[in-house]
């Protein structure tokens, strides 16, 4: 959704802040739609680096779609120019998030802004994962609270993504 959005932008320009990798779950949008979102975001804020498509579906197994006040892209009523030139990285969210957990050594901090699926994935497919991680930071919520009150639950009423980074 737009927080996310905005969220990429407020990162990208934090000098404090590497962005190594982007994982996208479906939220406000679909996954494509979302997807396409984080694409479009990062390449227009210069965030060089992977970005991935997570799981269509929530751990329970459902479809997770906030269509609703999401507009036609899923970032609410943004207009976000798509190059075309970006592609998603060919590893599914869990397997980005893991080895760029092992790359780091440990000192990968995840930050979550939406759903945790992808983590949840990748906990699942790689129990070691734990042990190279340094943190691990949620923020739920949304700019919008329409998003969180048509979800029917506060804990992440956002588009989906997750932001990792490291500190330099």
């Amino acid at each position: 959704g737009s927080d996310d959005v905005l969220m990429l932008g407020y990162a990208a320009g934090a000098d404090l802040l590497d962005v190594r990798g982007i994982t996208v779950v479906g939220g406000t949008g679909t996954l494509a739609q979302t997807g396409r979102n984080a694409l479009t975001a990062a390449a227009h804020f210069g965030l060089h680096c992977p970005v991935a498509l997570g799981s269509t579906r929530n751990s329970a197994g459902e479809a997770v779609v906030w269509g609703e006040d999401t507009g036609p892209t899923g970032a609410g009523n943004l207009v976000l120019p798509f190059g075309g030139e970006e592609d998603f990285d060919p590893r599914p969210a869990w397997d980005l998030l893991y080895d760029l957990a092992v790359e780091e050594g440990g000192q990968l901090q995840l930050v979550c802004t939406g759903p945790l699926t992808n983590l949840a994935r990748a906990l699942e497919e790689h129990p070691d994962l734990p042990g190279y991680l340094k943190r691990v930071v949620v923020s739920a919520g949304s700019v919008d609270l329409r998003a969180a009150e048509a979800a029917g639950t506060y804990t992440a009423g956002g588009a989906g993504s997750s932001l990792t980074l490291t500190a330099p």
